[in-house]
């Protein structure tokens, strides 16, 4: 109750002891207003992250692409957007996660998936209808799938939907424009926004992921240096609904081995333009090859199509100087002291082979843990085990160990502490 005295308002009850009984606890008070301490909230919580299980790209991801976010990948033509999105699929097989393509570009290819290692049993595209190739079409295909895994069977089933491309699709009302008649500007951006709306909030209630690609068109406004050479459709409501936008652009040619050194791929290099699990703005590189031959005797060479995997965990061992050079031979040593020797194609064949299995997994595990030195998100995941992963075997016990270790020596005195770490390496 309150009075008035001197012009000033006070509780009359000021000074007089409260029955705690009476008291309402700020818990109690919280609940009733449909508040729930954040450590008590799976809100928004994320479930579950894929790794590309390219160090160096995961490690500016924050461990990965989420679950339960939008993820938009976008980059001018002939950079690898697909090419990406695709090894992406691939590494979703391994780990036994749904995927879904809706493919308005005719990108999802089942000759060029299995040319990338994607396996065309467990990956699923959309086959719409003339008509349905719209931004309302792919949101009609969004709902109903969004509708499907909300059930009680399927809720918790982790799955990924990717749309190829938003750029390269249009909207109802653009599709209705005559031949020679301009169009109404913001019908597209307009359409995704609709989408975008129904799905974002749907979203955070799902084991799901949303992985847009995205072409970009030519600034032509551009008034200064600061200002992007690219604008991406989409319009203001996907900016902020995205928990991940990636830019990817091309880097450096790779040229082939042979006498015509002709084109053999290029650096992938991955700017993370905005991040709400990691660091924004952040950079890294890795390869991605067009059947890269390494001599003219062997005009195939040892490399795939695509980001290959093998080739990226070598350049990478060769930048962190475990893989070392001399002359025209690649060195490594290995964890059991075996010494390697051998020519740069011969080193790629090996890390191919059934042979070189163990010695690819110690690189790759190596690499990993320069990144990684102390733990990795993805290994904390609800639904997907990231460990399926050939070369990740062993990465959870080590940091389990590392931990065991670090608590035991945090109970030794500092001047009796010994630290031994390569036991636990080597463990």
């Amino acid at each position: 109750m309150y009075t008035k005295k001197g012009g000033k308002a006070y509780m009359a009850t000021r000074g007089k002891k409260v029955d705690p009984s009476e008291k309402q606890s700020v818990v109690d008070l919280a609940k009733d207003l449909g508040f729930a301490k954040v450590n008590d909230s799976n809100y928004n919580h994320i479930k579950d992250m894929v790794p590309t299980f390219i160090p160096q790209y995961d490690y500016i991801l924050g461990g990965g692409i989420a679950f339960n976010r939008i993820t938009e990948i976008f980059a001018p033509e002939q950079v690898g957007k697909s090419t990406f999105v695709m090894e992406v699929t691939k590494v979703l097989n391994h780990l036994g996660v749904t995927v879904f393509w809706i493919d308005t570009e005719g990108t999802a290819d089942r000759d060029r998936m299995q040319e990338l290692g994607i396996d065309t049993d467990k990956t699923f595209v959309s086959q719409p209808a003339k008509e349905d190739l719209t931004v309302e079409g792919v949101g009609e295909y969004l709902k109903k799938l969004m509708e499907a895994y909300s059930t009680p069977e399927l809720k918790n089933t982790p799955v990924v939907v990717i749309w190829d491309s938003i750029g390269g699709t249009i909207s109802e009302a653009q599709a209705n424009t005559e031949y020679g008649e301009e169009g109404a500007r913001g019908r597209h951006a307009a359409a995704i926004t609709k989408v975008v709306q129904k799905t974002s909030h749907e979203l955070s209630d799902l084991n799901m992921a949303l992985i847009f690609v995205n072409q970009v068109r030519m600034n032509q406004n551009k008034m200064n240096k600061y200002q992007s050479d690219y604008i991406r459709p989409g319009g203001a409501a996907l900016d902020h609904a995205e928990g991940l936008r990636i830019e990817l652009r091309k880097g450096a040619q790779v040229k082939d081995k042979t006498e015509d050194k002709t084109y053999g791929g290029h650096i992938l290099r991955m700017i993370t333009d905005k991040s709400k699990q990691s660091r924004p703005h952040q950079k890294a590189e890795a390869y991605i090859l067009a059947s890269l031959p390494v001599d003219d005797k062997d005009p195939y060479g040892p490399v795939s199509d695509g980001v290959d995997y093998e080739y990226n965990i070598y350049e990478t061992a060769k930048a962190l100087k475990f893989i070392t050079t001399g002359g025209s031979y690649r060195k490594y040593t290995t964890n059991a002291g075996q010494e390697i020797n051998l020519y740069e194609k011969d080193f790629l064949k090996l890390l191919k082979s059934p042979e070189g299995k163990e010695i690819r997994k110690e690189l790759f595990q190596k690499n990993f843990l320069s990144y990684f030195p102390d733990d990795f998100k993805p290994l904390h995941n609800e639904t997907i085990d990231v460990t399926k992963w050939e070369d990740m075997k062993g990465i959870k016990e080590y940091y389990a160990k590392l931990k065991k270790q670090k608590a035991k020596d945090a109970k030794v005195p500092k001047e009796n502490k010994v630290v031994e770490e390569e036991d636990v390496k080597n463990e």
